[in-house]
């Protein structure tokens, strides 16, 4: 019985120390969209300083039927939780729109969709693929390839 709690202690601390691999994550990449009747020209920063906070910064160009927009809008995420190896789940807890971004909610609702699935959480694969680059992805799809600073 006391192997097997120290097992059980020894595979909990082991998990915990792994649930921190991405503590102070912070990676940023360009993307282009093509969705609906927009494309969408963007930088995406993405940094998480712990489960409990985190966020997105979707910085670039929209442009809807030949008129060319500015999107700077930020995803600030918490609650954070590990759900798989890789995989992440936050939960959204509140998007803010810059004074200088000119796209209409929306018109930044189908790259949200394309990021979330819905306005209330996030899920996030952050994948390894060499020293300081990785490919971030959603359950939807993988949405960009960013370096790591």
């Amino acid at each position: 019985m006391g192997l097997l709690f120290i097992v059980g202690i020894t595979f909990a601390l082991f998990e915990t120390k792994h649930d921190e691999q991405y503590s102070e994550f912070r990676c940023n990449g360009p993307t282009r969209y093509f969705l609906e009747d927009e494309e969408i020209m963007v930088n995406q920063d993405l940094r998480i300083a712990g489960m409990n906070t985190a966020y997105l910064t979707l910085e670039g160009y929209v442009s809807v039927h030949g008129t060319r927009k500015k999107l700077h809008r930020i995803l600030y995420m918490n609650n954070g939780k590990k759900t798989f190896k890789h995989s992440y789940l936050f939960r959204i807890s509140d998007i803010h729109k810059s004074v200088n971004d000119t796209v209409s909610d929306q018109e930044f609702e189908p790259l949200l969709m394309e990021l979330t699935g819905d306005k209330s959480s996030i899920a996030l694969d952050i994948n390894p693929l060499s020293d300081n680059l990785y490919l971030i992805g959603t359950p939807l799809s993988y949405i960009f390839t960013c370096n790591s600073y």
